[in-house]
This record gives C-alpha cells, sequence and structure tokens, in this order.
C-alpha cells in the first residue's frame, strides 16, 4: 500500500482552503455572480463556469442562425409562383368548298380549296351557300396564271384574294385564310 501511497498527493494539495473558497453556500440566498465564477481561485469553477459562458453564446449564435434560415424560407414559400404564359392560339374552324378544274392553254388546275373560318358560325353560313362562295371563288381562279399558282409568294396573294371575295359575301364571320389542297397541275397535248 505504501506504494499507491505514494502517486497520491497529499490531502492539502487536493483540497481547497476554505479561505480559497469564495463566499456562498449552495442553497442560500445568496448566488454568485458570474464575475465571482470567472473569478474564483477554484481552477474548475472557473473552467466550468467559462464553459458555461461560451455554451451560452454558442447556443444563442446557433439559434439567431436558425431563426435566420427558418425566416427566409418562409419569405421564399411567400413569394407567388410566376406561371407559363401559354400563348394563345385562336381556334379556327374549316369549311370545304370541294374541287376546282381550271383550264389553260395546255393544261389543266385541279385544286381542292378549304376556308378558314373566324368562327363557327361563319363556316355554318358558309356551308349554308356553298353555290355562292364556290362562284365568288372561281373568277379568282380563273383570273390567274399557271405561274402565279406555282409561285409560293404569288400563291399567298392569291389565297388572301380568295379570303377577302368569301368575306365580301357577308355570311356571318370573316374567312381568314383559304389552303389549297390536292393540288395538281396536268398538262394536255
Amino acid at each position: 500500500m505504501e506504494a499507491t501511497e505514494d502517486l497520491l498527493p497529499p490531502a492539502s494539495e487536493t483540497t481547497p482552503n476554505a479561505d480559497d473558497l469564495p463566499d456562498f453556500v449552495p442553497g442560500s440566498d445568496k448566488n454568485p455572480s458570474l464575475k465571482d465564477l470567472l473569478q474564483s481561485p477554484d481552477s474548475p469553477s472557473r473552467y466550468m463556469s467559462f464553459l458555461a459562458v461560451v455554451f451560452a453564446l454558442l447556443g444563442i449564435f446557433c439559434l439567431a442562425l436558425l431563426t435566420h434560415a427558418y425566416l427566409k424560407y418562409q419569405h421564399s414559400a411567400q413569394k407567388p409562383v410566376k406561371k407559363k404564359v401559354e400563348p394563345v392560339v385562336e381556334k379556327t374552324f374549316n369549311q370545304e368548298l370541294g374541287e376546282f378544274v381550271i383550264s389553260w392553254d395546255h393544261s389543266d388546275l385541279r385544286v381542292n380549296i378549304t376556308a378558314e373560318c373566324a368562327s363557327l358560325e361563319a363556316c355554318d353560313q358558309l356551308k349554308e351557300h356553298l353555290s355562292r362562295a364556290r362562284d365568288a371563288t372561281l373568277p379568282v381562279l380563273q383570273g390567274s396564271s399557271r405561274e402565279q399558282i406555282l409561285n409560293p409568294e404569288k400563291k399567298v396573294l392569291l389565297r388572301q384574294a380568295i379570303a377577302e371575295k368569301l368575306t365580301d359575301l357577308k355570311l356571318g364571320g370573316k374567312i381568314t385564310d383559304v389552303n389549297f389542297t390536292d393540288m395538281t397541275v396536268e398538262v394536255t397535248h
């Protein structure tokens, strides 16, 4: 046992003097201030007091960071979501005018024509007055040449002229466009 006693420090070195202790008693009305704890001659009391202050400050800092992150999240959640603006597509209605045959010097044009109407009412009226629509279309086609039909730019002008003629019939709405379908040019000898 003597060997272990040599390893232990004398009792006076491990036990603090009563003079070195702060003048407070646990459970008493007088509690030590932080200043008293940090200036305590007792090294473990000073160290624990310092750690308590550091962890308290660290806790306040973390709480401030969490509050900031939460408020930022709440603010971003309140921003209105921008919706994609889809282009407005106007609905068109189609009405077949039928097949037209135009004879030139050495060739014949066979073309089906479809009119695009701005409203269903206009297409219904066009259907009811199909013979008037065909009668208005035929002179425009007969007045055109083979080069006008085969040239893309001139074909657009021809389509616009037919659409204007059909709109001028006042059949209950505007004819927005005319399309040529199944167009063939047959060469005759």
